[in-house]
């Protein structure tokens, strides 16, 4: 009899664990800076509201910068889920990060290439000679750039490679620090 109300209590006991944990969880989530889905999600409240009916609390960490510094804080332990480009998931876990992704958007082709202001001489890619090209070190925009110049038959140091967040780039960009800008996601 002792040992079947052990038994008992022992059940009891985590069942209410269970039940408290369901209704006390909280997902950390990592947004980066621009338009992606997640930073409209937290923008406009929508996760919360859908994860608060399933008893889980969200909590927005950010914003990052661009992914790799979230996929640094997801290996760390400090969140549980973000988002961020293919590009940099790839870079992250062949560095031996033991990551893992459950989902994901392609991006339509005219929604990445190479951005010259209107006034620029640049037209072509053999004219990015010389020239500073902002990317995202790891990242996507820095792929592009890499195969659009092996590509065309350039070697990769006759361009000027200025490594920006995303969030720097705009900016860089405008004001004429950089001459060209190779974008990794929807401008």
């Amino acid at each position: 009899m002792k040992a079947l109300f052990k038994k008992a209590l022992l059940a009891a006991l985590l069942a209410t664990s269970v039940s408290a944990q369901a209704e006390d969880l909280q997902l950390r989530i990592a947004y980066l800076r621009g338009p992606t889905d997640l930073a409209l999600a937290k923008e406009n409240g929508s996760l919360d509201r859908a994860l608060a009916k399933e008893h889980v609390e969200v909590k927005w960490l950010g914003p990052f910068a661009a992914a790799a510094p979230a996929y640094e804080a997801l290996n760390a332990g400090a969140l549980d889920v973000t988002t961020g480009s293919s590009t940099a998931f790839v870079t992250a876990i062949a560095a031996g990060s033991p990551l893992m992704f459950f989902a994901y958007q392609a991006m339509p082709a005219d929604g990445e290439g190479i951005v010259v202001r209107d006034d620029s001489p640049i037209k072509t890619i053999q004219d990015l000679k010389g020239k500073k090209v902002a990317v995202n070190k790891g990242g996507t925009g820095e792929y592009l750039l890499s195969r659009a110049l092996q590509t065309a038959g350039i070697p990769e140091n006759a361009v000027k490679k200025e490594y920006l967040s995303p969030a720097d780039t705009g900016t860089a960009f405008v004001g004429g620090h950089v001459d060209a800008w190779q974008s990794g996601t929807r401008t």
